[in-house]
């Protein structure tokens, strides 16, 4: 059912529903963030006093399903949904 309703977004297929369900089901996550986080997909903010320094991802989850979701990204944006 999860695999289903992750294959309803536009540009994800089935490998990817698949990556992101099975990634949801190995641990509890008390909301959205925690679990954008285990997938390493939180920015790592590198402020110091008045300096804005750059943000990047943490890269700390799975690189695997990084790939994928930046595949479906790429997929999706070609899209007639999410063109505009």
């Amino acid at each position: 059912h999860q695999v289903k309703r992750c294959q309803a977004v536009e540009g994800i297929g089935f490998l990817t529903a698949v990556a992101l369900t099975m990634a949801f089901q190995r641990g509890e996550f008390e909301n959205a963030d925690a679990y954008i986080a285990f997938l390493g997909m939180d920015l790592r903010v590198s402020d110091s006093g008045q300096m804005n320094g750059r943000r990047s991802l943490s890269k700390k989850g799975d690189s695997e399903i990084r790939r994928l979701l930046h595949n479906a990204a790429s997929a999706g944006i070609r899209s007639k949904t999410w063109k505009p």
